[in-house]
C-alpha cells in the first residue's frame, strides 16, 4: 500500500513539474491582446474602429494578464493606444472633444493613427450630427489621418464626413457614435505624387472619457 502511495505522489509531482515548465506564458505580465472589427457599442468598452478601401483600422486600450493561479505577479505597464477628453475650456468657454488613436498592428514603427477633433459653444448630447470638414470653424469636427503606404508616413485631412453622436453620458464619461469621412493627403511639397483619397466607412467609437480642462 505504502509503495502505491508513493508512486501516485511521484507521478502527482511530476506532471505538475512538466506542466509548470512547458507553460507558453510569461506569467504575471500584462500584454496587449488584438480584437476584431468591434460591434456599434454604447457602454464604454474603449474601442474605435473604421475601414478604409481594403483594411480596417482598430484601435483600444484591452489588454490580457498571463498569470500564474489567479495569481498576477508582477505588472508592465502598458501604454495607452486609444483616449478621449471633453471638457469645458476655462478661457474660450467652449466645450471642446480630443481623442487620438493608434492602430492595433503589430509593427509598432508602422502605426496607423487617427485624431478627432472639436469645438463648441453647445455642449454635445445625444442625436447631434457633427460635420467633419477641413474648416476649423466652432461647431465643425476635424480629423486627421495618419496612413502607413509603401514606404511613405502619409497625413490625410477630412474634407467631408459626418460624427453621429449615440451617446454622451457625463456621469459615467462615456462617449459613443458612429462616423465617416473622406480624407485627402497633406502634401509637404509640390513633388510630391499625391496619394487616392481615403474613404472612411462603418466608423464607431465608444470611449471612457476624462473632463480635465483642455488648455487653449
Amino acid at each position: 500500500m505504502r509503495k502505491i502511495i508513493f508512486s501516485v505522489l511521484i507521478a502527482g509531482l511530476s506532471l505538475a513539474s512538466c506542466t509548470k515548465t512547458e507553460s507558453p506564458y510569461d506569467f504575471g505580465v500584462l500584454v496587449k491582446t488584438q480584437i476584431s472589427f468591434p460591434e456599434v457599442t454604447q457602454d464604454g468598452k474603449n474601442i474605435l474602429a473604421f475601414k478604409t478601401n481594403k483594411s480596417a483600422f482598430i484601435s483600444h486600450n484591452a489588454v490580457e494578464a498571463h498569470h500564474n493561479n489567479g495569481e498576477i505577479i508582477h505588472k508592465e505597464a502598458q501604454p495607452l493606444e486609444l483616449t478621449a477628453t471633453y471638457a469645458l475650456q476655462a478661457e474660450t468657454q467652449e466645450y471642446v472633444l480630443v481623442i487620438w488613436g493608434l492602430d492595433q498592428k503589430d509593427d509598432k514603427n508602422k502605426r496607423d493613427e487617427l485624431t478627432i477633433k472639436y469645438r463648441s459653444e453647445l455642449a454635445i448630447k445625444a442625436g447631434d450630427r457633427i460635420v467633419i470638414g477641413s474648416n476649423e470653424a466652432n461647431g465643425m469636427a476635424n480629423v486627421s489621418f495618419w496612413k502607413t503606404v509603401g514606404d511613405r508616413y502619409i497625413e490625410y485631412k477630412a474634407i467631408s464626413g459626418e460624427l453621429n453622436i449615440l451617446k454622451l453620458d457625463s456621469q459615467r464619461k462615456i462617449i459613443s457614435a458612429t462616423f465617416n469621412f473622406t480624407g485627402e493627403e497633406v502634401k509637404k511639397n509640390e513633388t510630391e505624387v499625391e496619394s487616392a483619397a481615403v474613404l472612411a466607412t462603418e466608423g464607431r467609437l465608444d470611449i471612457l472619457y476624462t473632463d480635465a480642462l483642455v488648455k487653449k
